[in-house]
């Protein structure tokens, strides 16, 4: 809406999930405004649309298409061995149960429009909302091929405090709880391979992905780029032993 019908944004988003959805996180929506706007009208534009999701309905479309999309979001990140193991740690760590994972889609279709705006009415309070702008003051102008400008201003505005950060050494982070990584166990086999081996015993999968020291760092300065579209050529066309499918098929396991 702020971009294709009120022309008020370049780029407008929203999603949930930060920092993670573990526990309690937050909902962003963020726009970037059009030249010539102004960031109250685009604040108030968003603030507008997220406040009108929690009085009216989405449409039948909206939801059917929101529902594909999710759908397919799930089928395509199960298309590889490191897609569904990584979706089978994900649920085993969210819910306690790597089987949730196969309720997924059954879960989506039961959501109704009814439940879209109960809880967009729950999360878009006012009271839950803090605000930040980018603002830049001066232009940025160019002198002898030197780029000038003042630096951005950055305004955090919660609804109980006004803060004024000139400098991202001023911003303030809560201490991050304390965790260790499992130390992982080298082997070098007979071919030179290094194998790092790092062992976690909740779920019955395997994880394997391998590097080849190769690619950009041993192109020639006069062949900058080559090992990039070799990569991409080999999975589009193929090899001499092997059909692009097969090739696909053999690189996945």
């Amino acid at each position: 809406s702020l971009v294709e019908k009120q022309k008020l944004a370049v780029q407008a988003q929203v999603g949930g999930g930060l920092p993670g959805v573990k526990y309690p996180h937050l909902f962003v929506a963020l726009a970037v405004p059009a030249r010539g706007v102004t960031n109250d009208k685009v604040a108030d534009a968003l603030h507008a649309e997220l406040t009108r999701m929690s009085a009216e309905d989405v449409t039948d479309e909206e939801l059917a298409r929101f529902k594909t999309r999710a759908k397919a979001d799930l089928i395509r990140s199960l298309d590889s061995n490191s897609g569904l193991a990584e979706q089978l740690v994900t649920y085993q760590t969210l819910t306690g149960d790597w089987r949730d994972i196969f309720k997924y889609i059954e879960r989506t279709d039961a959501v109704t429009k009814a439940d879209i705006r109960r809880v967009a009415a729950d999360v878009f309070k006012p009271g839950n909302r803090t605000v930040a702008r980018l603002e830049r003051h001066a232009m940025s102008r160019m002198y002898m091929g030197v780029a000038r400008a003042a630096p951005p201003l950055a305004t955090l505005t919660p609804t109980f405090v006004q803060a004024q950060v000139t400098t991202i050494d001023q911003l303030k982070y809560p201490a991050l709880p304390a965790f260790s990584l499992p130390k992982p166990t080298r082997t070098v086999l007979p071919n030179g391979l290094v194998v790092l081996v790092i062992e976690d015993h909740e779920l019955p999968l395997v994880s394997v992905s391998a590097r080849i020291r190769t690619g950009s760092l041993l192109e020639p300065a006069e062949k900058v780029g080559v090992a990039s579209l070799t990569g991409s050529q080999m999975r589009a066309g193929g090899t001499q032993a092997l059909a692009p499918d097969a090739l696909d098929r053999y690189l996945e396991g």
